[in-house]
C-alpha cells in the first residue's frame, strides 16, 4: 500500500475544497442568468368562478349565472381560480351582491405585477310566470280569494262605497288597477283586476266584488186560496243561514180572520215551522175551526227557536211578537196574493230535444222580473243569479244540455222555481237512443264487486247498440266504472243514485257519485231515485237526497241536470217537483197491466204523451219500457199475461220505429237479462227483459230487428 506524506495529503484536501467552492460559484451564476432569461407570467385570467355547487359561465370578461325566480339570497361568496401567480380584487371568498344592474367588478393582476384584466360578474333570476293575487285587504278586512273570485261581505248598514285595497302579488308581478287605487266594489259586475307576471307575458284576470248582508226577509211562493186550507210555501232570504245553523231558526204564522182575532195556528201541536239550509219552509194552515173560513191575512215571522221554547202557540198574539222576530215580518192577504200571484217564467220552446244553437227566450207576467241561473243553483238565493232582459242570449249548445233555473219576482213574492232543460237533437245512427244497463249477470248478486276490466268486457257489446246508457246506482256491479267507460266510447250517460229509506245506504250512494264525478268525465244527466213512490220513500228523505246530490255536483265544479224516475201518473210533492230539472217516466203497458198485446205500443205512446203534457215545464224522458220474452203466464188484476219471444220482438220493433219517427228520448229496458231478480224473490218474468244473455250475445229472436235498425239515418 502506497503511503502519502502529510504535505501531499494537505494539498489534496485544499484542491478538493477549492473544487467544491468553484462548483458552487458556477451554479449560483448559472441560476442568476436563468432568472434573467425567464420573465414572470403576464397571464391574468379567471379560470373558474364557483359559488356553492353552481359553476358560473365565464365568457370573455363576463361572468354570469341565472338563479330561479324565487331565490332570496343576495350575499354570495365565490371561489375563484386564477392564472398561476395572479391575484384578484375583490378576493376569492369575499361575499358580494351580484344581483345588481352593474354586477361586481373583479380586477385580476398577473404574476408580473403589471398586466391586468377586468371582469364583470353578474347574477340574474329567471322571470316568473306566476301571476297570483296572494292577499287582498281593505283596512282590517281580509277578503276571500276563491280561484279568481275575490269577495267580502259587509254589514247591511255599510254606507261607504269607495274602498282602497292593499294587494299582495306574486314576486315581480304587477296589477291593474294598482294596489291602493280606490274602487266601488258594490256593483253587480265588481271590479276586474289584471295581474301580469314578471315575464311580462303571462296574465290572470280576477274579479273583486263586495256585498252587504241582507236584513232577513220573508217571501211567499204559495198560499192556499181564501177559505181553503193547505200548505203555505215560502222562504227566508238571509245570507246568514247555513246548513249548520238553520235548525236554530223557525217561521211562525199568525192568521187574522175577518172578525179581527190574531192567533197562531198550530200544526201537529207545534207552531215553530222549521226552515232548511236554503231558508225554505212550509206551514200547514187548516180550515174547519170556528172563524177559520173567514181568514183573510196571514202574518209570518222569522224567529230564533229558543226565543219561543215552552210558549203556548195559541196564546201568542201580534203584540207579543214585537221584538221577537229577526229582520222583516210579512203579512199576506190571501185574496191579493191570488189576484197578483207570481207565475213562473215561460220559455218560447218547451224543454226537450231541439236543434243546437236554438235561441231560448223567457217571458213572464206584466210587472214581473225574471231571475235566472245557468249553474243549477237557486235563482232566489244564488250569488250567480242574473236578471233576464231582452238582450239576454241563451242558446242550446251542441255538446251538452242547457239548464236554466228561473223565477218571477212580483213585489215581495216569488213564483215557483222552474227548471228548464234542452238537449241538442242528434241523428240516431244506432238502434237505440238509450239502454238501461245492469251488469249483474249469471247469478251474481246486486252487491257483486266487478273489476274495471270485467266491466269493460260487459260494456263492449252495449256500445254499438246505443247513444245513451242509464245506470241504477253508483256502487258495485261495475257502476263505479260505467260512466268512465261509456264516455271513452263516445256515449252519453244518465247515472242513477239509488234511494231507499236508509240514510246510511243513501249516503253511500252519494259518496259513490262523488267518486264518479272525481274520476270524470261528467255524466250528462243524474237521476236521483228510481220508482220511489212504489218503494214508499219518505218525501223528506227523497228531497234531502236531491239536495245532497246537487251539492255534490256543485262541489265537483260541474253543471249537470238532476232529475228523478218514477212510474207514470205519479203525484210528485211540490218540494220535489220544484227541485227536479227533468222527469223520467217508466211505462210498461201490457206487462204490469191488462193492455192487450196488439195495443201495447199505442198505449205506450198515449201514456208517454200524457206525461209530457202533464209537466209542460219539464224535460220528460221515457226511462224504462219493455216486455219479457219468457217466464210463464202470470196474473195482472183480474186477467193474465203470457210472455213470448214473438210478443217481445214485435214490441221492440214497434218501439224502435216510434223513437226514430217521433224523435223520442227513450231508454229501453234492458241490455242484459237479470237472473238475480227472480232469485231474490221477484216474479219469474223479471229475469227475461234483456236484449242479451249472460254470454253477452243478442237473443236470436231480436237479432234481425236490431240489425234492421242498425243505421237510422
Amino acid at each position: 500500500m502506497k503511503t502519502l506524506n502529510l504535505k501531499s495529503r494537505k494539498s489534496i484536501v485544499r484542491g478538493a475544497v477549492a473544487g467544491v467552492v468553484m462548483m458552487f460559484v458556477f451554479s449560483a451564476v448559472s441560476c442568476k442568468d436563468k432568472d434573467k432569461d425567464e420573465p414572470k407570467s403576464s397571464a391574468c385570467d379567471i379560470i373558474s368562478f364557483i359559488i356553492a355547487d353552481d359553476v358560473w359561465d365565464v365568457n370573455g370578461t363576463n361572468i354570469t349565472h341565472t338563479y330561479p325566480a324565487g331565490t332570496q339570497e343576495t350575499s354570495l361568496s365565490p371561489t375563484i381560480t386564477l392564472s398561476p401567480g395572479a391575484t384578484v380584487n375583490p378576493a376569492s371568498g369575499a361575499a358580494q351582491n351580484f344581483f345588481t344592474a352593474e354586477g361586481i367588478t373583479y380586477t385580476v393582476t398577473a404574476e408580473d405585477g403589471v398586466t391586468k384584466k377586468t371582469y364583470i360578474a353578474k347574477a340574474t333570476k329567471t322571470q316568473s310566470a306566476t301571476c297570483d293575487i296572494v292577499s287582498f285587504t281593505v283596512n282590517d278586512a281580509t277578503w276571500e280569494i276563491n280561484g279568481t273570485e275575490i269577495t267580502h261581505t259587509y254589514p247591511a248598514e255599510t254606507q261607504e262605497t269607495s274602498l282602497s285595497p292593499t294587494i299582495t302579488l306574486s314576486p315581480g308581478a304587477t296589477v291593474n288597477p294598482a294596489s291602493g287605487a280606490a274602487q266601488n266594489f258594490f256593483t253587480a259586475e265588481g271590479v276586474t283586476y289584471t295581474v301580469t307576471a314578471e315575464d311580462g307575458v303571462t296574465k290572470k284576470t280576477y274579479t273583486a266584488k263586495a256585498t252587504k248582508t241582507q236584513s232577513a226577509a220573508i217571501v211567499i211562493s204559495y198560499i192556499p186560496p181564501t177559505g181553503e186550507g193547505g200548505v203555505v210555501e215560502g222562504r227566508v232570504i238571509w245570507n246568514s243561514i247555513t246548513e249548520s245553523n238553520a235548525a236554530q231558526y223557525a217561521v211562525v204564522a199568525m192568521l187574522r180572520s175577518s172578525w179581527g182575532s190574531d192567533y197562531v195556528k198550530p200544526y201537529n201541536n207545534s207552531y215553530l215551522n222549521a226552515i232548511d239550509a236554503t231558508g225554505k219552509f212550509s206551514i200547514n194552515i187548516t180550515t174547519g175551526g170556528q172563524g177559520d173560513f173567514d181568514i183573510v191575512d196571514v202574518g209570518f215571522y222569522f224567529v230564533l227557536r229558543a226565543t219561543f221554547d215552552g210558549i203556548d202557540g195559541s196564546s201568542v198574539n201580534a203584540g207579543y211578537m214585537d221584538g221577537k222576530y229577526i229582520g222583516q215580518s210579512l203579512t199576506v192577504n190571501r185574496s191579493d196574493f191570488w189576484a197578483n200571484r207570481p207565475l213562473s217564467p215561460e220559455p218560447n220552446i218547451l224543454p226537450g230535444l231541439t236543434d243546437a244553437g236554438q235561441r231560448i227566450t223567457l217571458s213572464c207576467q206584466s210587472g214581473g222580473v225574471i231571475l235566472y241561473t245557468q249553474d243549477g243553483s237557486d235563482p232566489v238565493t244564488s250569488a250567480s243569479a242574473l236578471t233576464y232582459n231582452a238582450n239576454t242570449t241563451l242558446a242550446v249548445p251542441s255538446d251538452r244540455s242547457l239548464l236554466i233555473k228561473a223565477v218571477t219576482r212580483v213585489s215581495e213574492t216569488f213564483s215557483e222555481t222552474v227548471s228548464l232543460v234542452w238537449m241538442p237533437r242528434e241523428p240516431l245512427t244506432t238502434p237505440f237512443w238509450g239502454l238501461n244497463v245492469s251488469l249483474a249477470l249469471n247469478g251474481e248478486s246486486f252487491g257483486h264487486t266487478l273489476s274495471e276490466e270485467a266491466t269493460r268486457t260487459r260494456m263492449a257489446p252495449v256500445v254499438p247498440l246505443t247513444k245513451w246508457v242509464r245506470t241504477f246506482g253508483t256502487l258495485n256491479n261495475g257502476h263505479p266504472y260505467i260512466n268512465k267507460i261509456a264516455k271513452e266510447q263516445g256515449l252519453r250517460t244518465m247515472i242513477g243514485v239509488y234511494v231507499t229509506n236508509s240514510s246510511s245506504d243513501n249516503n253511500a250512494q252519494i259518496q259513490g257519485l262523488r267518486q264518479i264525478l272525481a274520476t270524470g268525465p261528467a255524466p250528462d244527466l243524474i237521476a236521483v231515485g228510481n220508482e220511489c213512490s212504489l218503494l214508499g220513500i219518505a218525501p223528506e228523505t227523497f228531497v234531502a237526497c236531491i239536495d245532497a246530490v246537487r251539492k255534490a255536483v256543485q262541489d265537483a265544479g260541474f253543471v249537470i241536470p238532476i232529475g228523478s224516475v218514477d212510474i207514470a201518473n205519479t203525484s210528485w210533492s211540490r218540494a220535489a217537483l220544484e227541485r227536479l230539472d227533468f222527469i223520467g217516466v217508466n211505462i210498461y203497458c201490457g206487462t204490469w197491466d191488462q193492455t192487450p198485446e196488439n195495443e201495447m205500443s199505442n198505449a205506450l205512446i198515449r201514456t208517454y204523451n200524457s206525461q209530457v203534457a202533464a209537466f209542460p215545464s219539464k224535460f220528460v224522458l221515457l226511462t224504462e219500457t219493455g216486455t219479457p220474452y219468457s217466464g210463464g203466464q202470470y196474473n195482472v188484476g183480474n186477467s193474465s199475461q203470457t210472455p213470448s219471444q214473438q210478443k217481445a220482438a214485435k214490441y221492440l220493433d214497434e218501439f224502435l220505429d216510434w223513437i226514430v219517427r217521433d224523435n223520442i228520448p227513450a231508454f229501453y229496458f234492458e241490455a242484459y237479462d237479470e237472473p238475480v231478480k227472480s232469485q231474490n224473490g221477484g216474479h219469474s218474468i223479471e229475469q227475461y227483459f234483456g236484449l242479451m244473455n249472460g254470454n253477452l250475445e243478442l237473443h236470436p229472436f231480436y237479432r234481425e230487428i236490431v240489425n234492421n235498425h242498425s243505421s237510422n239515418e
